[in-house]
């Protein structure tokens, strides 16, 4: 509601995200766990460059690039760790939309910038991980377009598919609606309120 209280959640999210990579630090864990923990490590880190894009794209393009290297270090070392595309996902998605200049550093380092790697990356993790599912696919309603032919019929299988393995969650079903009324008002018609009431009612 204020920058005061914007800043006070900063503050802590800063101090837990340390935490968070103090404890998942890799080599504290033993061989079998080290994949789980550099999994938890770089998606930390990357989370906090997402955080930091808007205010400071160079400082989060950096602790973005870490992230990204070790992410892809555990998808070269596990194949089965589906759930690392996650962050690769994020991270290409939100570049993408960064300003030129921090685009055109990553290109200099072999890697271009892509808009569509990253949504493709999401569904690797929305579709094929394990922990992650979820969290993917909301990242992926969040980034498909809600115009673009085969993007918007995916995007609402995402919604459906959210809505039916939690029926009695009203997150996704307030989520799918809001954005029908405020991009496809055409829809809402009489038994699409028909149906959104006895979703409701659940």
């Amino acid at each position: 509601g204020t920058d005061s209280v914007g800043q006070h959640i900063a503050n802590e999210t800063d101090s837990l995200i340390k935490v968070g990579l103090i404890k998942s630090e890799s080599k504290k864990a033993d061989s079998i766990s080290r994949p789980t923990y550099l999994f938890i490590y770089s998606g930390i880190e990357g989370f906090s460059a997402t955080l930091k894009i808007s205010k400071w794209p160079i400082d989060a393009a950096i602790e973005g690039f870490g992230a990204l290297k070790k992410l892809e270090r555990l998808i070269e070392s596990d194949t089965a760790i589906k759930d690392a595309y996650l962050g690769l996902g994020i991270f290409y998605c939100a570049l993408a939309k960064a300003p030129a200049f921090v685009r055109g550093a990553l290109n200099m380092t072999g890697r271009e910038v892509s808009f569509e790697k990253g949504l493709d990356y999401l569904r690797v993790s929305a579709y094929q991980g394990r922990y992650t599912t979820e969290t993917a696919k909301q990242y992926l309603i969040q980034f498909l377009s809600p115009y673009m032919g085969h993007e918007k019929d995916e995007k609402n299988k995402v919604f459906r598919s959210l809505e039916q393995q939690y029926p009695k969650n009203p997150f996704y079903l307030f989520h799918h609606v809001h954005e029908d009324v405020c991009l496809h008002p055409d829809v809402i018609t009489r038994s699409y309120i028909d149906n959104v009431r006895k979703k409701t009612e659940k």
